[in-house]
């Protein structure tokens, strides 16, 4: 059948997942630089605790936590937050595997630079490092390419491995 034929409608979850994924990500990311995952690696605890620590709101706060828990880097028992197993190898800055930096860095750097990504390809690296701010690493997505059809490709590759 084609897809193009009124009757077969196509499936919309992968782009469901795509307009959802930044959610996800950019819900870690800000947990992350908040430190939420360092203070309940230290111990479970509550939101009006957890706010204080950490100099910030809690109804917001409470939001971003339960975000966690159904991200399940987070676990609610009751009114305590503790982190997941997930969250204490890799999201917690004192973990031999922490994964911290390079979020910290895609939440700074990279997120700023691909929500210009328009600007780049439609006008080339300048563009995208003026609205940005990052000359530097805008020219890693935005430069023309050594060969052509791989500008994207290769730019997804340079920051993703």
């Amino acid at each position: 059948m084609d897809w193009r034929d009124a009757s077969v409608v196509p499936d919309s979850s992968p782009i469901i997942e795509l307009i959802e994924a930044f959610r996800r990500s950019k819900a870690m990311f800000a947990a992350v630089s908040l430190g939420i995952f360092d203070f309940l690696e230290q111990q479970p605890d509550n939101v009006a605790t957890l706010a204080a620590k950490l100099s910030l709101e809690s109804d917001p706060l409470e939001r971003l936590l339960d975000a966690c828990v159904g991200l399940k880097l987070l676990r609610r028992n009751g009114v305590l937050y503790e982190n997941d197993a997930v969250a204490s190898t890799y999201l917690c800055r004192t973990s031999e595997r922490t994964l911290a930096g390079y979020i910290l860095y895609s939440n700074d750097v990279l997120f700023r630079l691909w929500s210009h990504l328009e600007d780049g390809v439609g006008k080339g690296h300048r563009a995208g490092s003026r609205r940005s701010g990052l000359k530097a690493e805008s020219s890693i997505i935005f430069s023309a390419p050594r060969r052509p059809g791989k500008f994207l490709s290769r730019a997804c590759t340079d920051l993703v491995f």
